[in-house]
């Protein structure tokens, strides 16, 4: 390479060189982001002042309010809240950490589901805690969990009206569902204590199955005609079952709900101590849609013996009274499918070698 050809090469790169330290220089020292600390600092030392949780979500929105010492849903009726998932929220973002700064673009908000709740497409979670005066204490936009931070678990969050978003410590993912904070146990009949189960469909022929004796094995379908046969116990038990370790997943005001009398299946559950447990289920009037109808909703109705019941059973009779009335809930699928059943459902042609 000629000597004219280097010294002009150099003089390029040398001016290049230059060029860019000029740039830097002059561009604006970015702030460093401080990293350290809790994402909600001082809210271990204010956890006391809390005295509502709500959690607005794509679903819709839930408060649980703290009154006369006892967690509600005051849009459920007040019906009864699960004081430790309460206290377990409040603990885990009061102790939430700092462990990585990530964006502040809010056209990149989305990615992380921190954008704030009124965006369209906002798929973020806000919590936001209360005083008793209503006024709020803290509030966070919950993002998509992160899987880097391992067994520890990690999430992105922003705080609400703070540019920064943050990659912290915990799994915090609370949502707006009834489920996620009521008191779920409803109650359990248990089949011991079933004597007899009569259903009526809504449609077709009623039915109902006994049994002799708290130590027999299995129902007896009363209603079996002539060279048929009912069918094995994994098929009629759980029609008897359906009150049995029943949790709600929905609560509501019995007169806040239309219902669909058409679509009413009935039920009475008798026990061998003399309590009659009547449920009625009904579809919501015009929730039908291309998938089908909603969920049911159920109706419970106690009436205890005339001679009375065991202090225990008594007790726990007056809890389930207090608990179900003037209200109506949503079970599990698997709990209500097995009351959709009808006759022909239980019974069986036997093979010729078992008649």
């Amino acid at each position: 390479m000629k000597p004219v050809t280097v010294a002009w090469m150099a003089a390029v790169a040398l001016a290049l060189a230059v060029l860019t330290a000029v740039t830097l220089l002059s561009r604006p020292i970015a702030a460093p982001v401080d990293v350290a600390g809790r994402v909600l600092p001082g809210l271990l030392d204010r956890l006391d002042e809390v005295a509502a949780v709500r959690v607005e979500d794509a679903d819709g929105q839930i408060d649980v309010v703290r009154l006369d010492g006892a967690w509600q849903l005051p849009g459920h009726d007040s019906y009864p809240a699960r004081a430790e998932a309460v206290k377990s929220l409040l603990i885990d973002l009061a102790r939430m950490e700092k462990v990585e700064a990530k964006t502040d673009d809010p056209d990149l908000y989305g990615r992380l589901k921190v954008a704030d709740r009124d965006t369209e497409g906002a798929r973020s979670i806000l919590v936001a805690l209360l005083g008793e005066d209503g006024q709020p204490i803290d509030r966070l936009l919950v993002g998509k969990r992160a899987t880097v931070l391992g067994e520890e678990g990690g999430v992105f969050v922003r705080r609400p009206g703070e540019a920064r978003s943050w990659l912290a410590t915990g799994t915090v993912q609370p949502d707006s569902s009834v489920r996620e904070w009521a008191e779920r146990d409803l109650m359990d009949l248990e089949e011991s204590r079933l004597a007899r189960v009569h259903v009526t469909p809504a449609q077709g022929t009623p039915f109902t199955l006994v049994r002799q004796s708290p130590e027999a094995d299995g129902f007896t379908l009363q209603e079996v005609p002539e060279g048929k046969a009912q069918k094995g116990d994994h098929i009629l038990t759980p029609v008897a079952r359906v009150l049995t370790d029943a949790k709600l997943d929905d609560v509501a005001p019995e007169n806040a709900i239309e219902l669909d009398p058409a679509s009413t299946i009935k039920a009475t559950f008798e026990t061998f101590d003399g309590l009659t447990v009547g449920l009625e289920m009904s579809h919501e009037a015009g929730t039908e849609t291309a998938e089908g109808p909603a969920p049911y909703w159920v109706r419970i109705s106690l009436t205890l013996p005339e001679n009375g019941l065991d202090e225990t059973l008594a007790e726990q009779a007056t809890t389930w009274q207090q608990r179900t009335q003037g209200r109506l809930f949503r079970l599990p699928g698997f709990k209500t499918a097995p009351l959709e059943k009808s006759l022909d459902d239980l019974i069986t042609t036997p093979s010729p070698d078992t008649r």
